[in-house]
Protein backbone atom coordinates (compact mmCIF):
# COMPACT_ATOMS: atom_id res chain seq x y z
CA UNK A 1 0.00 0.00 0.00
CA UNK A 2 1.50 3.33 -1.05
CA UNK A 3 2.37 6.15 1.29
CA UNK A 4 -0.53 8.51 1.96
CA UNK A 5 -3.18 6.01 0.90
CA UNK A 6 -5.83 5.04 3.42
CA UNK A 7 -9.26 3.49 3.36
CA UNK A 8 -11.55 2.44 6.20
CA UNK A 9 -13.01 -1.04 6.18
CA UNK A 10 -16.29 -1.79 7.92
CA UNK A 11 -16.45 -4.80 10.16
CA UNK A 12 -17.22 -6.09 13.63
CA UNK A 13 -14.65 -7.49 16.03
CA UNK A 14 -14.88 -11.24 16.41
CA UNK A 15 -14.72 -11.04 20.18
CA UNK A 16 -15.62 -7.69 21.77
CA UNK A 17 -15.06 -8.24 25.51
CA UNK A 18 -17.76 -7.13 27.94
CA UNK A 19 -17.00 -5.51 31.31
CA UNK A 20 -13.34 -5.60 30.49
CA UNK A 21 -12.30 -2.02 29.87
CA UNK A 22 -11.12 -0.90 33.32
CA UNK A 23 -7.49 0.14 33.57
CA UNK A 24 -5.89 -1.53 36.60
CA UNK A 25 -3.40 0.03 38.95
CA UNK A 26 0.29 -0.77 38.62
CA UNK A 27 0.11 -3.20 41.55
CA UNK A 28 -2.47 -5.47 43.18
CA UNK A 29 -2.39 -7.21 46.55
CA UNK A 30 -2.59 -10.90 47.32
CA UNK A 31 -3.62 -12.54 50.59
CA UNK A 32 -3.23 -16.31 51.05
CA UNK A 33 -4.94 -18.32 53.78
CA UNK A 34 -5.06 -22.03 54.63
CA UNK A 35 -6.96 -24.15 57.12
CA UNK A 36 -7.11 -27.76 58.29
CA UNK A 37 -9.52 -30.58 57.60
CA UNK A 38 -11.50 -31.65 60.64
CA UNK A 39 -12.03 -35.14 61.98
CA UNK A 40 -15.25 -35.60 60.02
CA UNK A 41 -13.52 -35.08 56.67
CA UNK A 42 -11.62 -38.07 55.34
CA UNK A 43 -8.22 -36.58 54.59
CA UNK A 44 -4.84 -38.29 54.90
CA UNK A 45 -2.91 -35.01 55.01
CA UNK A 46 -3.48 -31.32 55.53
CA UNK A 47 -2.26 -27.93 56.69
CA UNK A 48 -1.65 -28.01 60.46
CA UNK A 49 -0.20 -25.79 63.17
CA UNK A 50 2.64 -26.32 65.64
CA UNK A 51 0.61 -27.11 68.75
CA UNK A 52 -1.15 -30.30 69.79
CA UNK A 53 -4.72 -31.21 68.99
CA UNK A 54 -6.83 -30.86 72.17
CA UNK A 55 -8.66 -34.00 71.06
CA UNK A 56 -5.65 -36.31 71.38
CA UNK A 57 -4.62 -38.15 74.55
CA UNK A 58 -1.69 -38.15 74.95
CA UNK A 59 -1.04 -34.92 73.02
CA UNK A 60 0.98 -35.02 69.81
CA UNK A 61 2.86 -31.95 68.55
CA UNK A 62 2.21 -30.53 65.08
CA UNK A 63 -1.41 -31.73 65.03
CA UNK A 64 -3.17 -28.45 65.86
CA UNK A 65 -6.14 -28.04 63.52
CA UNK A 66 -6.35 -24.55 62.04
CA UNK A 67 -9.95 -23.34 61.60
CA UNK A 68 -11.06 -21.40 58.50
CA UNK A 69 -9.53 -17.99 59.09
CA UNK A 70 -11.16 -15.95 56.36
CA UNK A 71 -14.89 -15.91 55.81
CA UNK A 72 -15.68 -12.95 53.53
CA UNK A 73 -18.94 -11.02 53.47
CA UNK A 74 -20.89 -12.11 50.41
CA UNK A 75 -21.83 -8.59 49.31
CA UNK A 76 -18.25 -7.34 48.85
CA UNK A 77 -16.52 -10.36 47.29
CA UNK A 78 -16.78 -12.15 43.97
CA UNK A 79 -15.59 -15.71 43.68
CA UNK A 80 -13.20 -17.46 41.35
CA UNK A 81 -12.97 -21.20 40.89
CA UNK A 82 -10.14 -23.69 40.62
CA UNK A 83 -8.98 -24.18 37.05
CA UNK A 84 -6.37 -26.91 37.62
CA UNK A 85 -3.40 -28.04 39.68
CA UNK A 86 -0.17 -29.95 39.29
CA UNK A 87 -0.51 -33.71 39.57
CA UNK A 88 -1.36 -35.18 42.95
CA UNK A 89 -0.12 -38.60 41.85
CA UNK A 90 3.35 -37.83 40.44
CA UNK A 91 5.80 -38.23 43.31
CA UNK A 92 8.22 -35.34 43.83
CA UNK A 93 11.91 -35.91 44.68
CA UNK A 94 13.76 -32.96 46.21
CA UNK A 95 17.02 -31.72 44.69
CA UNK A 96 19.59 -29.05 45.41
CA UNK A 97 20.07 -26.19 42.98
CA UNK A 98 22.90 -28.11 41.24
CA UNK A 99 20.52 -31.01 40.56
CA UNK A 100 21.91 -33.46 43.14
CA UNK A 101 19.49 -35.22 45.47
CA UNK A 102 18.58 -33.90 48.91
CA UNK A 103 18.99 -36.32 51.82
CA UNK A 104 17.63 -36.34 55.36
CA UNK A 105 18.64 -37.79 58.70
CA UNK A 106 15.91 -40.20 59.81
CA UNK A 107 15.67 -38.68 63.29
CA UNK A 108 15.52 -35.11 62.05
CA UNK A 109 12.83 -35.77 59.44
CA UNK A 110 10.67 -37.85 61.81
CA UNK A 111 8.30 -34.91 62.60
CA UNK A 112 7.26 -34.94 58.94
CA UNK A 113 6.18 -38.60 59.08
CA UNK A 114 2.43 -39.37 59.02
CA UNK A 115 0.86 -38.78 62.44
CA UNK A 116 -2.73 -39.34 63.58
CA UNK A 117 -4.45 -36.04 64.33
CA UNK A 118 -7.88 -37.29 65.43
CA UNK A 119 -8.95 -39.61 68.27
CA UNK A 120 -10.72 -42.94 67.89
CA UNK A 121 -12.63 -43.71 65.69
CA UNK A 122 -11.10 -41.11 63.37
CA UNK A 123 -7.42 -41.89 64.02
CA UNK A 124 -7.02 -43.59 60.65
CA UNK A 125 -6.53 -40.08 59.25
CA UNK A 126 -3.01 -38.68 59.37
CA UNK A 127 -1.21 -35.38 59.28
CA UNK A 128 1.72 -35.74 56.90
CA UNK A 129 4.56 -33.39 56.03
CA UNK A 130 5.59 -30.15 57.73
CA UNK A 131 3.48 -28.18 60.18
CA UNK A 132 3.38 -24.38 60.08
CA UNK A 133 3.80 -21.52 62.54
CA UNK A 134 1.13 -19.45 60.77
CA UNK A 135 -1.59 -20.13 58.23
CA UNK A 136 -1.66 -16.95 56.14
CA UNK A 137 0.57 -14.45 54.38
CA UNK A 138 0.29 -11.57 51.98
CA UNK A 139 2.28 -9.90 49.22
CA UNK A 140 1.94 -7.78 46.11
CA UNK A 141 2.05 -8.30 42.36
CA UNK A 142 3.35 -5.60 40.03
CA UNK A 143 2.73 -5.22 36.31
CA UNK A 144 5.43 -4.24 33.88
CA UNK A 145 5.14 -0.93 32.10
CA UNK A 146 3.49 -0.90 28.69
CA UNK A 147 6.81 -0.49 26.87
CA UNK A 148 8.37 -3.36 28.80
CA UNK A 149 5.51 -5.82 29.03
CA UNK A 150 7.37 -8.95 28.00
CA UNK A 151 8.93 -11.58 30.22
CA UNK A 152 11.91 -13.78 29.37
CA UNK A 153 10.69 -17.22 28.24
CA UNK A 154 7.05 -16.21 28.77
CA UNK A 155 5.88 -17.61 25.41
CA UNK A 156 7.56 -20.94 26.15
CA UNK A 157 5.74 -21.39 29.46
CA UNK A 158 3.09 -24.10 29.73
CA UNK A 159 0.32 -22.95 32.06
CA UNK A 160 -1.37 -25.42 34.38
CA UNK A 161 -4.01 -27.44 32.57
CA UNK A 162 -7.65 -27.44 33.62
CA UNK A 163 -9.21 -30.18 35.71
CA UNK A 164 -12.34 -29.78 33.58
CA UNK A 165 -11.97 -31.32 30.13
CA UNK A 166 -14.09 -29.83 27.34
CA UNK A 167 -14.72 -30.83 23.71
CA UNK A 168 -12.35 -29.43 21.12
CA UNK A 169 -12.43 -29.42 17.36
CA UNK A 170 -9.38 -29.85 15.17
CA UNK A 171 -10.12 -28.88 11.60
CA UNK A 172 -7.27 -31.04 10.43
CA UNK A 173 -9.57 -34.03 10.76
CA UNK A 174 -6.89 -36.41 9.51
CA UNK A 175 -4.97 -35.85 12.75
CA UNK A 176 -7.89 -35.68 15.16
CA UNK A 177 -11.08 -37.63 14.72
CA UNK A 178 -14.03 -36.55 16.86
CA UNK A 179 -14.48 -36.50 19.75
CA UNK A 180 -11.35 -34.54 20.69
CA UNK A 181 -10.93 -32.99 24.11
CA UNK A 182 -8.73 -30.35 25.69
CA UNK A 183 -7.71 -29.20 29.17
CA UNK A 184 -6.20 -26.01 27.80
CA UNK A 185 -9.28 -23.89 27.16
CA UNK A 186 -8.29 -20.71 29.03
CA UNK A 187 -5.11 -18.86 28.08
CA UNK A 188 -3.44 -15.83 29.62
CA UNK A 189 -3.85 -12.79 27.36
CA UNK A 190 -0.33 -11.42 27.90
CA UNK A 191 1.47 -9.91 25.96
CA UNK A 192 -1.76 -8.34 24.66
CA UNK A 193 -2.51 -7.37 28.27
CA UNK A 194 -0.37 -7.07 31.38
CA UNK A 195 0.61 -9.78 33.81
CA UNK A 196 1.05 -9.06 37.49
CA UNK A 197 3.87 -10.96 39.22
CA UNK A 198 5.77 -10.77 42.50
CA UNK A 199 9.19 -10.79 40.76
CA UNK A 200 10.50 -9.39 37.44
CA UNK A 201 11.26 -12.68 35.63
CA UNK A 202 9.28 -15.67 36.96
CA UNK A 203 9.44 -17.73 33.78
CA UNK A 204 13.18 -18.33 34.13
CA UNK A 205 12.27 -20.82 36.85
CA UNK A 206 12.26 -24.46 35.84
CA UNK A 207 13.03 -26.21 39.14
CA UNK A 208 14.21 -23.67 41.78
CA UNK A 209 13.22 -20.15 42.75
CA UNK A 210 16.84 -18.94 42.59
CA UNK A 211 16.86 -19.42 38.81
CA UNK A 212 14.77 -16.24 38.54
CA UNK A 213 17.61 -14.10 39.86
CA UNK A 214 15.31 -12.69 42.57
CA UNK A 215 15.59 -13.13 46.31
CA UNK A 216 13.39 -15.88 47.73
CA UNK A 217 10.69 -14.62 50.14
CA UNK A 218 11.81 -15.45 53.66
CA UNK A 219 10.37 -12.94 56.13
CA UNK A 220 7.18 -13.74 58.01
CA UNK A 221 7.17 -10.45 59.92
CA UNK A 222 3.52 -9.37 60.30
CA UNK A 223 2.56 -12.32 58.11
CA UNK A 224 4.02 -10.77 54.99
CA UNK A 225 6.31 -11.33 52.04
CA UNK A 226 4.61 -14.45 50.60
CA UNK A 227 6.29 -16.71 53.15
CA UNK A 228 4.95 -19.14 55.78
CA UNK A 229 7.56 -20.72 58.12
CA UNK A 230 7.66 -24.32 59.23
CA UNK A 231 7.34 -24.87 62.97
CA UNK A 232 10.99 -25.96 62.94
CA UNK A 233 13.63 -25.61 60.19
CA UNK A 234 14.34 -28.96 58.53
CA UNK A 235 18.07 -29.85 58.12
CA UNK A 236 19.03 -31.07 54.64
CA UNK A 237 22.15 -33.06 53.75
CA UNK A 238 24.16 -34.52 50.90
CA UNK A 239 24.16 -38.27 50.29
CA UNK A 240 27.27 -38.70 52.48
CA UNK A 241 25.56 -36.96 55.40
CA UNK A 242 27.27 -33.58 55.00
CA UNK A 243 25.01 -30.82 56.42
CA UNK A 244 24.10 -28.39 53.65
CA UNK A 245 21.47 -26.14 55.20
CA UNK A 246 17.76 -26.03 55.97
CA UNK A 247 14.29 -25.86 54.53
CA UNK A 248 12.63 -23.16 56.60
CA UNK A 249 9.12 -22.82 55.17
CA UNK A 250 6.98 -22.27 52.09
CA UNK A 251 7.60 -19.39 49.70
CA UNK A 252 5.04 -18.45 47.06
CA UNK A 253 5.15 -16.90 43.60
CA UNK A 254 1.84 -15.67 42.14
CA UNK A 255 1.10 -14.69 38.50
CA UNK A 256 -2.17 -12.87 37.82
CA UNK A 257 -3.72 -11.40 34.71
CA UNK A 258 -6.48 -11.25 32.16
CA UNK A 259 -7.36 -14.49 30.38
CA UNK A 260 -9.27 -15.52 27.25
CA UNK A 261 -11.13 -18.58 26.01
CA UNK A 262 -8.85 -20.33 23.53
CA UNK A 263 -11.37 -20.79 20.76
CA UNK A 264 -14.59 -18.94 21.53
CA UNK A 265 -16.95 -20.74 19.18
CA UNK A 266 -19.91 -22.88 20.23
CA UNK A 267 -20.07 -25.66 21.25
CA UNK A 268 -16.37 -25.71 22.15
CA UNK A 269 -16.75 -23.77 25.39
CA UNK A 270 -16.67 -24.92 29.02
CA UNK A 271 -19.90 -24.96 31.02
CA UNK A 272 -20.66 -22.00 33.26
CA UNK A 273 -19.73 -23.39 36.68
CA UNK A 274 -21.54 -20.45 38.31
CA UNK A 275 -24.87 -21.39 36.73
CA UNK A 276 -27.49 -22.96 39.02
CA UNK A 277 -28.63 -25.16 36.14
CA UNK A 278 -27.27 -28.71 36.68
CA UNK A 279 -25.66 -30.85 33.93
CA UNK A 280 -26.33 -31.77 31.20
CA UNK A 281 -28.27 -28.53 30.61
CA UNK A 282 -25.72 -26.16 32.14
CA UNK A 283 -25.19 -23.23 29.75
CA UNK A 284 -21.78 -22.45 28.28
CA UNK A 285 -19.74 -19.44 29.31
CA UNK A 286 -20.05 -16.27 27.27
CA UNK A 287 -16.58 -15.68 25.77
CA UNK A 288 -17.26 -11.93 25.57
CA UNK A 289 -17.34 -11.60 29.35
CA UNK A 290 -14.19 -10.83 31.30
CA UNK A 291 -11.93 -13.68 32.45
CA UNK A 292 -9.07 -13.41 34.91
CA UNK A 293 -6.71 -16.08 36.18
CA UNK A 294 -4.09 -16.51 38.89
CA UNK A 295 -1.45 -19.23 39.04
CA UNK A 296 0.34 -19.85 42.33
CA UNK A 297 3.70 -21.64 42.61
CA UNK A 298 4.85 -23.10 45.95
CA UNK A 299 8.48 -23.67 46.96
CA UNK A 300 10.39 -25.12 49.92
CA UNK A 301 12.51 -22.15 51.01
CA UNK A 302 16.16 -23.27 51.25
CA UNK A 303 18.99 -21.63 53.21
CA UNK A 304 22.65 -22.65 52.94
CA UNK A 305 25.36 -23.24 55.54
CA UNK A 306 28.18 -22.99 53.00
CA UNK A 307 28.19 -19.87 50.76
CA UNK A 308 29.88 -21.97 48.07
CA UNK A 309 27.01 -24.48 47.98
CA UNK A 310 23.47 -23.21 47.30
CA UNK A 311 20.76 -25.41 48.76
CA UNK A 312 18.13 -23.84 46.52
CA UNK A 313 14.37 -23.57 46.92
CA UNK A 314 12.72 -26.39 44.93
CA UNK A 315 9.43 -25.87 43.14
CA UNK A 316 6.88 -28.16 44.81
CA UNK A 317 3.48 -27.52 43.25
CA UNK A 318 1.33 -25.25 41.11
CA UNK A 319 -2.36 -24.41 41.27
CA UNK A 320 -4.42 -22.15 39.03
CA UNK A 321 -7.76 -20.41 39.57
CA UNK A 322 -9.97 -18.32 37.30
CA UNK A 323 -12.76 -15.76 37.42
CA UNK A 324 -15.57 -15.69 34.87
CA UNK A 325 -17.19 -12.29 35.27
CA UNK A 326 -20.94 -12.01 35.36
CA UNK A 327 -20.81 -8.29 36.16
CA UNK A 328 -22.87 -6.42 37.06
CA UNK A 329 -24.46 -9.40 38.78
CA UNK A 330 -25.13 -13.11 38.73
CA UNK A 331 -24.74 -16.30 40.80
CA UNK A 332 -21.90 -15.69 43.24
CA UNK A 333 -21.46 -12.16 41.89
CA UNK A 334 -24.11 -9.90 43.37
CA UNK A 335 -22.53 -6.66 42.15
CA UNK A 336 -20.09 -5.23 39.63
CA UNK A 337 -16.87 -7.05 40.54
CA UNK A 338 -14.64 -4.09 39.63
CA UNK A 339 -15.85 -1.66 42.31
CA UNK A 340 -14.47 -2.54 44.80
CA UNK A 341 -11.97 -4.90 43.20
CA UNK A 342 -11.97 -8.01 45.39
CA UNK A 343 -11.75 -11.51 43.93
CA UNK A 344 -11.57 -14.55 46.21
CA UNK A 345 -10.20 -17.59 44.38
CA UNK A 346 -11.01 -20.86 46.13
CA UNK A 347 -12.37 -24.34 45.52
CA UNK A 348 -14.58 -26.23 47.96
CA UNK A 349 -14.65 -25.90 51.75
CA UNK A 350 -12.27 -28.83 52.31
CA UNK A 351 -10.27 -28.78 49.09
CA UNK A 352 -7.10 -30.84 48.68
CA UNK A 353 -3.92 -29.58 47.02
CA UNK A 354 -1.75 -32.60 47.75
CA UNK A 355 1.79 -33.24 46.52
CA UNK A 356 3.47 -36.56 47.43
CA UNK A 357 7.18 -36.16 48.18
CA UNK A 358 9.80 -38.89 48.64
CA UNK A 359 12.41 -37.87 51.21
CA UNK A 360 15.69 -39.78 50.79
CA UNK A 361 16.85 -41.20 54.14
CA UNK A 362 20.57 -41.62 54.80
CA UNK A 363 21.36 -45.28 55.46
CA UNK A 364 18.01 -46.51 54.15
CA UNK A 365 17.03 -47.80 50.75
CA UNK A 366 13.42 -46.77 51.32
CA UNK A 367 12.45 -43.09 51.24
CA UNK A 368 9.98 -41.56 53.64
CA UNK A 369 6.91 -40.52 51.68
CA UNK A 370 5.17 -37.41 52.94
CA UNK A 371 2.31 -35.41 51.48
CA UNK A 372 2.35 -31.64 51.41
CA UNK A 373 -1.33 -30.75 51.31
CA UNK A 374 -2.21 -27.06 51.19
CA UNK A 375 -5.78 -27.71 52.26
CA UNK A 376 -8.49 -25.13 51.79
CA UNK A 377 -6.30 -22.52 50.11
CA UNK A 378 -7.86 -19.12 49.55
CA UNK A 379 -6.31 -16.49 47.25
CA UNK A 380 -7.75 -13.00 47.70
CA UNK A 381 -6.72 -10.43 45.06
CA UNK A 382 -7.47 -6.78 45.86
CA UNK A 383 -6.21 -3.27 45.28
Amino acid sequence: MGKGYSQYLQGDCLNTPLNNTMEFFKAVNLNLAFSSPNCFNQRVSGFFGCGSSPLLTPPKPYTYQIPPNYIPPSDTIVYGRMYGKSSDTDVKTLTFLDGSDVWFNSTEVAPWAPTAYCPFPYNVYNRSGPAFSQSSCYGSMVRKLANNNTYIDRLMYDWVDASLEVPWVDYNYKLCQEPCKTKNWLIMSQPATSLYTSIPEPFLITSHYEQSGSAVPSSSLYGGNLYIPFCDPMPVRSADGTPRGYYTGLSFLPIFGQASIVFPTQPYLPPDQWSPVPPPNTPKVNPRNAFFSIELWTFFRGTSLDPNFIVGSPLISKVRFYLYSLAPGGPGQSRDWRFPFRILFQDTVYADYATPIDCNIIGSGTPLRITLNQTNIKCLVTY
